[in-house]
């Protein structure tokens, strides 16, 4: 059984907390947003908190804490309302999933061990849902079409070196890693059609969902990090 040290349970008793204020806000709808606003400010400082806990110092957890700093400027960014709060929080989100990047490591798409090289049409599944879901909303997105088409590229690259990396071990912390990443991108298609497809489709609870799968995918994503048998040195 898996021990955490006193620190992460902490993190973990805050994290559950942020979770329950912010879709309890998002629940009640406009009158109690600013619930919902501090529940999503406290999510990435209590996975920071976990992953320093973890006392497994090196350059991939460095990353891994910079992923979620720039994760944590996103979700304070898109509390605002507006295209310049929008831009900001792409562009830092942006920067977290760069920063995923490095911690799974590109080449991790292509090594002898990737789950991709054994599976390639889970690549093709991948790179083709993205790409569908752009080509879909294009006419939608007007001046966003280049930043929007450059965060989906590289969503879709951090996604697929999750799971390159993890995808092909048994151990669950690594699926962990593997499914933290495909719900990572199910929470920013759900964002993006909200956002910018409402003529096409309407999203019932879609605040909602976009929550769920972002505090589940980020969650997995670091769990499983943290927890996997490797050295984050690496």
């Amino acid at each position: 059984m898996r021990r955490y040290t006193p620190v992460q349970k902490i993190a973990i008793v805050l994290y559950v907390f942020a979770v329950a204020l912010d879709l309890t806000g998002l629940a009640l709808g406009a009158d109690w947003i600013w619930i919902q606003r501090i529940g999503k400010s406290l999510l990435m400082p209590a996975l920071i908190l976990f992953v320093w806990g973890s006392n497994k110092a090196g350059i991939r957890s460095n990353w891994l804490l910079l992923a979620l700093f720039f994760s944590w400027l996103g979700d304070l960014f898109l509390i605002g309302s507006g295209p310049q709060w929008f831009i900001l929080g792409l562009g830092s989100f942006l920067l977290a999933h760069l920063s995923y990047l490095a911690v799974f490591h590109v080449d991790a798409m292509f090594s002898s061990t990737s789950f991709l090289r054994k599976k390639p049409v889970i690549a093709v599944a991948v790179i083709g849902i993205g790409a569908s879901l752009l080509l879909l909303l294009w006419p939608f997105l007007r001046e966003m079409k280049v930043p929007v088409a450059v965060y989906a590229t590289v969503i879709t690259v951090m996604a697929l070196a999750g799971i390159g990396r993890y995808g092909n071990r048994k151990e669950t912390p690594a699926k962990a890693v593997a499914i933290g990443v495909l719900l990572f991108m199910l929470s920013d298609s759900l964002l993006a059609l909200n956002k910018f497809g409402h003529d096409l489709v309407v999203i019932p609870l879609a605040g909602i969902w976009v929550m769920v799968t972002y505090v589940l995918a980020q969650a997995a994503i670091v769990w499983g990090v943290t927890t996997a048998t490797e050295r984050l040195e690496d």
